[in-house]
């Protein structure tokens, strides 16, 4: 059985490898000049949802219409999303500890 991102007996690879290496398509492109139009025309207001800010224990992870914006994990200090096209989620650096309960050996 082939897996995703290996070719074929045939030397052809499968889709989804294709599409992966691509990177992205004219709608994402297309997509993100349209947001950036609408935070232009609303600038004032836009700076509300645009700017973000993460603490210095805190990195915040960039999604573009789903996929790993390139440059990583963002922070700390002021990054700029763009709304309806990215997505971020903040990642806690700090090391938590937890309670655990002793165990009895039978």
């Amino acid at each position: 059985m082939d897996s995703p991102g290996n070719k074929r007996s045939d030397g052809s690879q499968d889709f989804m490898s294709k599409a992966c290496e691509e990177g992205p398509g004219i709608c994402t492109h297309l997509l993100t000049i349209v947001s950036m139009l609408m935070v232009l025309v609303t600038f004032p207001l836009s700076l509300l949802l645009t700017v973000k800010v993460v603490q210095e224990y805190e990195r915040a992870v960039i999604f573009r219409l789903g996929r790993l914006v390139s440059g990583s994990a963002k922070g700390p200090g002021v990054f700029f999303v763009l709304p309806c096209v990215d997505n971020y989620v903040k990642i806690d650096m700090r090391t938590s500890t937890y309670e655990i309960p002793p165990q009895e050996v039978h």
